[in-house]
């Protein structure tokens, strides 16, 4: 993420960069793995350290 803030979209998992009208969470700059499944990794385990935790998706 060192190409500018990003936000975790936390219905879907998503990291979204706030300029795409990214709403959610925001993550701390850093570098993000390449890949969408290892961005919402890295997301998911900074939210853990957070206090918050993944949840099935239900339809």
């Amino acid at each position: 993420m060192d190409d500018g803030f990003h936000v975790l979209d936390v219905e879907y998992g998503d990291v979204v960069p706030v300029d795409e009208g990214g709403e959610g969470v925001p993550i701390p700059p850093g570098v993000l793995p390449e890949g969408e499944d290892a961005r919402r990794g890295a997301a998911r385990r900074w939210l853990a350290e957070q206090g918050y935790r993944a949840v099935p998706r239900g339809l």
